[in-house]
């Protein structure tokens, strides 16, 4: 050191992570575009998403089913549901 020096600390904000959990009722499976959700057989699943991400919801029913739609997490209707993470979400189909 021979003369006076600035240095700049940045700090950024950890990632924080959310979980998207399915919960199913009647035959089919939920996936996600992703791949980290892959709910087949069963009442449901549950996966984390960083905060901000956007996570596409399909809803595929097995042969002899209908899809009747979606509720929660600001879905509905019976397309693609588009959920935006932003905290904890609970989705149905």
């Amino acid at each position: 050191m021979n003369k006076a020096k600035t240095v700049t600390a940045t700090f950024n904000a950890a990632p924080v992570n959310y979980s998207l959990a399915i919960s199913k009722v009647g035959n089919g499976t939920v996936t996600s575009g992703d791949g980290n959700i892959n709910c087949g057989s069963g009442a449901g699943c549950t996966a984390q998403f960083t905060s901000g991400s956007t996570v596409v919801l399909t809803a595929t029913p097995d042969s002899g089913y209908q899809f009747s739609g979606w509720s929660g997490g600001g879905c509905s209707g019976t397309g693609n549901c588009t959920i935006q993470m932003t905290a904890k979400k609970t989705v149905t189909a």
